[in-house]
């Protein structure tokens, strides 16, 4: 018995060769009786799919063995990418499993080639860093990876600055981890932002103001059996400084018990915003790490949210007092006369205008 293959558009001779999408994933149970696939093309998707799910595998686990065992899984897919999954996805006539399996490829490229190609990544992201900086004024100060500067009125703002070219730790990239991640930050901050530095005249700024908190938690470990592995995570954006932990215990029959320690973890989730009104009238607002707010203090102080509040509240309470002493000088009683004959027809609208205006003193 035959079988064609929805995928390769080849036939397969063993009726047990024939399988379908359930048995890529069993996320995809609901395509188990759409869909026909030979067992190398489920191989292959099975490859696939795994790079699209990068983020997750790398988010779970760690250390030099799966750094090892995702280098495999990696090598595997490049190699059957260009001959054996690419070129079959325009051919593929089953309308459900070409959009399932078109995301796949899609997530697995992205992943792939960010992982493949992360030193050239980089050279593009500093090269169009060192461009940018060079319309950054003279006294520009940095402030971990933000630059900003004051000349003439004008504040100038790059969210990715000078400090990253510098940054020889993201030359190293540890892990695939922190690889994808940087890649992932940087793609999106520098390669795929079309303006690298903000001019914003200062009388744009509407304010800066700092944002989170800090919070702290207590880590115990030891005590009972096993050895207390304690391994550092990423949490929220990688340039945000923000850390955590996570905590694991190993238990074992030769397991011994551990003296218990006590560790206090400080969780730093402030953060700046800064708020101005851009070329085209809109109201707009970015997000740098809490390191900035030292630096816009000093560079326009007033412009900190909390002294524009002040300002505001003086120059409201300011306003009303001249309101309130332009309402006690308004005439109403005579205004009220006045048009009451006008409507009555004993006046013209011309003697009524007339005599508002000279009760106004306009």
């Amino acid at each position: 018995m035959k079988c064609t293959c929805d995928f390769c558009g080849k036939q397969s001779r063993e009726v047990y060769d024939d399988q379908n999408m359930a048995n890529v994933d069993a996320t995809f149970s609901s395509l188990k009786n759409n869909t026909s696939l030979c067992a190398m093309c489920v191989q292959n998707l099975r490859k696939a799919y795994y790079i699209s799910k990068a983020p997750e595998h790398l988010l779970k686990s760690s250390g030099p063995q799966f750094e090892i065992d995702f280098r495999k899984h990696l090598n595997d897919y490049l190699q059957i990418r260009d001959k054996e999954v690419i070129p079959y996805l325009k051919q593929i006539n089953n309308t459900e499993l070409s959009s399932v399996v078109n995301q796949i490829v899609q997530k697995a490229e992205q992943y792939a080639n960010s992982l493949t190609e992360y030193d050239l990544i980089l050279q593009k992201v500093f090269s169009r860093l060192e461009e940018a900086s060079s319309l950054l004024p003279v006294n520009t100060i940095d402030a971990k990876v933000s630059s900003f500067g004051l000349d003439s009125g004008t504040l100038y703002c790059m969210p990715y600055g000078r400090s990253i070219i510098r940054d020889h730790e993201l030359e190293s990239g540890t892990t695939w981890a922190d690889k994808l991640r940087i890649v992932e930050e940087l793609s999106q901050g520098v390669l795929q932002r079309e303006v690298l530095v903000q001019e914003i005249p200062i009388s744009k700024v509407v304010y800066f103001q700092e944002k989170g908190d800090m919070s702290f938690t207590s880590d115990v470990s030891g005590g009972g059996g096993g050895k207390a592995n304690i391994a550092g995570a990423l949490v929220g954006g990688f340039f945000f400084g923000m850390a955590g932990a996570i905590v694991g215990s190993q238990t074992g029959k030769n397991a011994q018990i551990q003296e218990i320690h006590t560790e206090t973890l400080t969780h730093d989730m402030r953060y700046v915003v800064l708020r101005y009104i851009d070329a085209s009238g809109k109201m707009v607002e970015e997000c740098y790490d809490y390191d900035c707010y030292d630096i816009l203090n000093r560079l326009i102080p007033e412009k900190e949210y909390a002294y524009v509040q002040l300002q505001n509240k003086d120059e409201i309470q300011s306003l009303s007092e001249k309101e309130q002493m332009n309402d006690s000088s308004i005439p109403f009683d005579e205004l009220i006369k006045i048009k009451q004959l006008l409507d009555m027809g004993i006046i013209t609208e011309e003697e009524f205008t007339a005599t508002k205006r000279r009760l106004l003193g306009i």
